[in-house]
């Protein structure tokens, strides 16, 4: 698994050198995640790439539309984990008819209700209703999309 940081202050991104820069599947990378091309940095890492990153709200959805292309038929992104703010989150999850909803709220459902199709998870459980078993298939599925 390959793995690679951007929109880094300095300070931050000499910490991160220091402690884990002698880690062969990471690779540190100062700039804007905005300007970041996943797809050649899939195809130079030779694997799908994991995404990880805490999001400033005035980027957040360009990045997470970003994101989600580029994982488009698993050839740039494996999986990505984002930390976003609770109001963005809020927005992602907002239901149909809801006024936050919209192409956020569309897009990134989507995505979701497909990772749970190839778990083999019945969409309209509840969260309190699935079991171990179900998070496993999840994550097997989120591995091997």
């Amino acid at each position: 698994m390959a793995a690679t940081q951007t929109r880094l202050k300095a300070r931050l991104a000499e910490i991160l050198r220091v402690e884990l820069g002698a880690a062969p599947n990471l690779r540190i990378v100062e700039g804007d995640a905005l300007d970041f091309d996943l797809a050649a940095a899939a195809r130079e890492a030779g694997r799908p790439l994991v995404v990880v990153g805490n999001l400033p709200y005035v980027v957040t959805s360009p990045v997470i539309f970003a994101t989600l292309a580029a994982a488009a038929g698993g050839q740039a992104v494996d999986r990505a984990i984002f930390m976003v703010q609770k109001e963005f989150a809020q927005r992602m999850l907002s239901p149909p008819g809801s006024r936050a909803y919209g192409r956020l709220s569309v897009m990134v459902q989507h995505a979701a209700l497909a990772a749970l199709a190839a778990a083999g998870i019945e969409p309209t459980r509840r969260a309190e209703e699935l079991s171990v078993a179900d998070f496993a298939r999840l994550a097997q599925a989120l591995a091997h999309a």
